[in-house]
């Protein structure tokens, strides 16, 4: 089952070619949940534009986005269980080829509920992304390079998504929305056919569906999740990661853009810009502060000092008028501090048993994006469309975010300390 994805199998003894080519395959797979980073946020470059073609409301052009979201999360768990019956290559083909044909679908919809539709495909192909790429590292990689491995993914995303917000704002100014819609559709295509040539499920084996994980039991599955489930340290640690790793779905993939338009009265362009700052950060704060956890071989108190700078950082951002200067330096160090999310991932890994750690991921990046999306995007649709007329409207309504991160710093004062070691090591069933 999914077991293999959090234990490598393949020994030091593989070929020179084996040891070059994954690099080739992590990059290669990382490219799809880095284009679907870039899906997730790209109509909050567009809401003015979405929201005059197709004679919709702010609020309903918002849900345009949410409805990646829902789909998205819904899949988290079943996405496991996906990658452990089929296995990441085929999964990750399919998905990046569907990706891109739900865009073209996207870019000629004339109707809410086709621009919707569309983007709730999006989100259900695009579920098995990032699990489909921790499978690989644990498949290509030794295992202890896994949590440096899955920061280093999360910094390609953020920052492949930083650039692309970038460009596809640009694209959407200068062509407008519907053909830069329509290019990012070729460009999911164009991924899906590199992923067919490079990425291999293991090395030395050149299928496309696995062959030895077909012992599927319903009964089994529900008894592993049980197991997960049932972990208060599961709860609490997935449940910070959700809160820490929501300024990312609701601030800079949704209302960061209309926040700095607003506030500062800058051009599309130049809110996207800023608000890129904030996903480079987050980038870059991914890879360093895992390796500075394995490091020092601790986690929560990373995770504390963390959340407590992001809580600061996004009050000052929202509440104090600041120059161009400090807003990018703020907005970096945000998404950088808030990037201690990934610790939860490393937490969950070493408090469960080998054979449940595959749910347990499914399970952790479901809650880890549910709070953000599917919770605060419509609650701050709603403060900006139901809030009486005032010159801080989106200040205003943008008031959960801090709330939610000064939550995500409490949160962690009931995280166990693992100081990195693994189930196998502690035999604590924390």
């Amino acid at each position: 089952m999914y077991i293999v994805s959090m234990t490598s199998d393949n020994q030091p003894t593989s070929a020179n070619k084996t040891n070059a080519h994954r690099w080739w395959v992590w990059t290669a797979a990382a490219l799809f949940p880095m284009y679907q980073f870039m899906l997730q946020g790209s109509p909050s470059v567009m809401l003015p534009n979405l929201v005059q073609d197709l004679s919709i409301t702010l609020v309903e052009a918002s849900f345009i986005t949410t409805f990646f979201f829902y789909s998205y999360i819904a899949m988290q768990i079943p996405s496991g269980i996906l990658v452990d019956l089929f296995g990441p290559r085929i999964l990750l083909t399919l998905g990046s080829f569907l990706a891109g044909l739900s865009c073209l679908i996207f870019s000629c919809c004339k109707l809410l509920w086709v621009a919707e539709v569309s983007r709730l495909i999006m989100g259900f192909v695009c579920a098995t992304g990032i699990v489909s790429v921790f499978y690989l590292i644990s498949q290509w990689f030794d295992t202890k390079r896994f949590a440096l491995l899955v920061g280093l993914t999360e910094t390609l995303c953020m920052a492949g998504a930083a650039i692309a917000t970038i460009l596809l704002s640009a694209a959407v100014h200068w062509w407008g929305w519907r053909q830069a819609i329509f290019l990012s559709g070729i460009e999911g295509i164009i991924i899906s056919i590199l992923i067919i040539f490079i990425v291999r499920n293991k090395p030395g084996d050149s299928s496309w569906i696995l062959k030895s994980n077909t012992n599927f039991s319903v009964k089994t599955e529900l008894k592993q999740l049980g197991v997960v489930v049932g972990r208060f340290q599961v709860w609490v640690s997935a449940l910070y990661m959700g809160m820490a790793f929501s300024i990312v779905p609701a601030f800079y993939a949704l209302w960061g853009i209309p926040f700095f338009m607003n506030n500062y009265n800058f051009s599309s362009t130049q809110a996207a810009s800023l608000n890129a700052a904030g996903l480079i950060g987050v980038g870059v704060g991914s890879p360093f502060i895992g390796w500075l956890s394995d490091t020092v071989g601790r986690r929560k108190i990373i995770m504390i000092f963390s959340s407590l700078v992001a809580t600061i950082c996004i009050w000052v951002i929202l509440k104090i008028k600041l120059t161009v200067l400090l807003i990018v330096i703020l907005n970096f160090v945000l998404g950088f501090s808030c990037s201690g999310y990934v610790l939860g991932f490393a937490i969950i890994k070493e408090i469960l048993p080998i054979d449940v750690r595959g749910r347990a991921m499914g399970f952790a990046n479901m809650l880890c994006l549910a709070i953000g999306a599917p919770i605060l995007q419509p609650i701050i649709a709603l403060l900006v469309k139901y809030s009486p007329p005032r010159d801080d409207l989106f200040t205003f309504a943008l008031t959960p975010v801090p709330i939610t991160l000064a939550l995500s710093f409490i949160l962690t004062f009931f995280i166990k300390e693992t100081y990195c070691k693994s189930f196998e090591s502690t035999g604590d069933p924390s």
